[in-house]
């Protein structure tokens, strides 16, 4: 079967530090032009016990097997909604050109 634009499907997956004193944090960068992140996974573990959240707590997101697209060219960012919250973010999901 031929495909009507090429097609190609790079899987990814970050371990990323957000500190106390972050503002906002890139998990994972822009792919590029004419690519899009798509996540199929998250977590966030916290090691604070900053803004309602108790130290040690796991939050998961859902595992999507089809993900969800960002915007072309477009950063995965985490912002806090408040200073103080530190933690370890993992993602997964695949780069694909769109």
């Amino acid at each position: 079967m031929e495909l009507a634009r090429p097609y190609q499907i790079a899987p990814f997956n970050a371990v990323v530090l957000l500190a106390a004193g972050n503002a906002s944090k890139t998990l994972v960068a822009a792919p590029g032009a004419g690519k899009a992140l798509n996540i199929t996974k998250w977590s966030y573990r916290s090691t604070t016990s900053a803004a309602s959240i108790t130290a040690g707590v796991l939050h998961e997101g859902p595992n999507l097997d089809t993900g969800i697209q960002l915007p072309t060219n477009t950063a995965l960012i985490v912002t806090p909604a408040s200073a103080g919250p530190a933690g370890v973010f993992i993602v997964e999901g695949w780069t694909e050109n769109v």
